[in-house]
Order: structure tokens, then C-alpha cells, then sequence
């Protein structure tokens, strides 16, 4: 997930293609010396925001096992093929559909269980940002004009999140339903989804089994 980061920061750089007969050395994931322009590993890990998304003892740590920060930069940077779930057009890779899905059926089961008693789970909307979450950067990156074929970097601003994340935010899908007559707030649609709507046009064969885990709520 920080790989990712550094990639949204204009650290990393993807080749934008490679055919069958390219070199994996060549088609890979890095961080170019033009983009880094003399910059250590920590200032790179310190500008980037690596040291307030772990908590300090996964640093301490990581000295302690000989790990230097040298080490972490270029693990991150090398990351290999990270094909189209490292980008907003993860949609494209098949993995996408089964995990979303797979997502939405935990929550179905939380939601039901919060509503049985069973567990507590708060549903007031809200966007708060975790300390120390890799995932949640509350970062975002300006790239207008900025040549993507360039070593320049965007503008990244933090304390903010994207725009669609919120309460009120309308969510740009048509045709999701035969009934849908309107776009939904991220408020109503997830108003919608509940496994508790009769209207649903789709449900899930269960929410408390699961092949291979058993049976998870009796």
C-alpha cells in the first residue's frame, strides 16, 4: 500500500507499456534518480509521510534487524508488475469484482449482527482518519500540468481526503436498478444496500457461512 503511495507522490514510475519481449528488468516498478535529485532514503520516507503512517516502533524495529531505511526505500520502489489494482483502473482486473463483493458481504454480516445484538458496530457516517494506517494517507495529489512523461512531482496537500468520500457526495452510477430514478449520495446508497432492503434487486446465499471458515454466527 506505501508502494502505492509513493507512485500517487510521483516517486515511483510505471512503464506506461511493455510487450512480450521486454526485459522484466525494464518493465518493473522505480524510483528514477531524476525524481529522488539527491534526496537520502529518510528525507525521502520523512517527505513522502512513511514515518507518521507506522508507529515509531516498526522503525525501532527495523534498526534493531539491521533494516535501513536505505533497505525500505528500495523494497518499495522495487515492487515488481503491479498491474491495474495499483491504479483508479483496478476495475479492469478480474480480482477487483470478487473482492468488492466479498467486502460487501462482511458488511452485510456486521450489519445484521449489530442489528441482532450481537456485535457493536457504529454506522454513523463519517470520514476519520486512522494514525497509523498505510491504506489512509489523508493525502491528496494535485496533477494538473504536470507532464506525466517528466520526472517533475504534483503538489500533495495533507490533512484532506478525495472528493466522493463523504456523507453528502453523489456518486456518479446510472442504471444500477430498474427503479433507480436519480444519482444516490454515498448516504443513500449505502441506505440502499442493506441487507434488511426488500427492494435489493440481489442478495447473498448467506452472510453467516462460508465455505472454509464454518459457521461463523449460530
Amino acid at each position: 500500500l506505501f508502494a502505492k503511495y509513493l507512485w500517487r507522490q510521483g516517486f515511483i514510475h510505471v512503464p506506461d507499456y511493455c510487450s512480450s519481449d521486454t526485459p522484466s528488468s525494464e518493465c518493473s516498478t522505480h524510483c528514477p534518480s531524476e525524481v529522488l535529485d539527491g534526496m537520502t532514503a529518510t528525507e525521502v520516507l520523512n517527505i513522502s509521510g512513511a514515518f507518521s503512517l507506522l508507529e515509531d516502533t516498526y522503525w525501532t524495529t527495523m534498526e534493531d534487524y539491521g533494516f535501513s531505511d536505505e533497505e525500505m526505500l528500495s523494497a518499495l520502489c522495487s515492487i515488481g508488475h503491479p498491474g491495474e489494482m495499483f491504479s483508479s483502473a483496478a476495475p479492469y482486473d478480474p480480482i477487483f469484482w470478487p473482492l468488492h463483493g466479498t467486502a460487501e458481504r462482511f458488511m452485510g454480516l456486521m450489519r445484521v449482527s449489530h442489528a441482532r445484538g450481537i456485535t457493536s458496530f457504529s454506522e454513523t457516517w463519517g470520514y476519520y482518519h486512522n494514525t497509523y494506517n498505510p491504506s489512509d494517507t489523508h493525502t491528496m495529489c494535485d496533477w494538473s500540468g504536470i507532464d506525466t512523461d517528466s520526472f517533475d512531482r504534483p503538489t500533495c496537500t495533507g490533512d484532506t481526503s478525495c472528493s466522493g468520500h463523504k456523507e453528502d457526495d453523489t456518486l456518479p452510477f446510472e442504471g444500477l436498478w430498474s427503479g433507480q430514478d436519480g444519482l444516490y449520495t454515498n448516504a443513500e446508497f449505502y441506505v440502499f444496500t442493506s441487507p434488511f432492503n426488500e427492494e435489493l434487486p440481489y442478495m447473498y446465499d448467506s452472510l453467516e457461512y462460508w465455505e472454509g471458515c464454518g459457521e461463523i454466527i449460530s
